[in-house]
């Protein structure tokens, strides 16, 4: 196994499904704790608010740890690895903005939203790289993921600058509904990202030849 093939299972393997699993436990047991405030009107919108950041939350990175599955190992050098550790700093960064410990504080809407600009800003040098040397039939999967990068980090400009001078709830569901949409169409580029990587690894094995018995 060559050093890139080892950062990659060492990534895939541990690292990211250890931080993943820990945020997961955290969504199960924030739902468990706070069963009944649920209901509650003088709790109720932080607490929703916090669940529907949680859920989309994970939905995302679970998306960013199919794109890295989905990313062949011979791209998958210090750069990526080092873009990866920073995504996960970014995941707990984000939880912890949420403040699950106390039901009845809002979250950090602009830490949020900065954490996701710092992902989303790497996530496009990452993709500019690999388009440099992605194969043909891949090329517009890469268009459409760097618009998608464009347009987040854009978006999530003028949301922390909209914030920062007029923070109110209409501002706070307003980064949610983004995070959600983001989240949609990062959805949307893993299932074309997967197709385009098992349609590659069959083209693979089918110029490799028949296995010698």
């Amino acid at each position: 196994m060559n050093t890139k093939s080892l950062k990659h299972s060492l990534m895939l393997g541990l690292i990211y499904p250890a931080v993943l699993g820990t945020i997961i436990y955290r969504l199960f047991d924030f739902v468990a704790s706070n069963l009944c405030s649920f209901l509650d009107r003088a709790v109720g919108w932080p607490l929703l608010t916090k669940l529907a950041l949680l859920a989309t939350v994970l939905a995302f990175y679970f998306c960013d740890y199919l794109y890295t599955v989905y990313t062949k190992n011979e791209s998958f050098g210090w750069l990526f690895f080092t873009f990866d550790l920073i995504f996960l700093i970014c995941l707990y960064a984000t939880v912890k903005a949420l403040h699950l410990d106390d039901g009845a504080k809002a979250p950090n809407f602009c830490a949020v939203a900065v954490c996701y600009l710092v992902f989303m800003a790497l996530y496009f040098v990452w993709d500019c790289l690999e388009s440099k040397v992605a194969k043909e039939i891949e090329k517009p999967l890469y268009r459409e993921v760097i618009r998608w990068e464009i347009l987040s980090v854009v978006l999530l400009s003028l949301w922390v600058s909209l914030a920062l001078w007029w923070p109110s709830k209409a501002t706070a569901w307003l980064v949610v509904l983004l995070l959600v949409g983001m989240t949609a169409w990062f959805i949307r580029i893993v299932v074309k990202k997967g197709r385009l990587f098992r349609a590659l690894g069959k083209n693979r094995d089918s110029t490799a030849g028949p296995a010698i018995p």
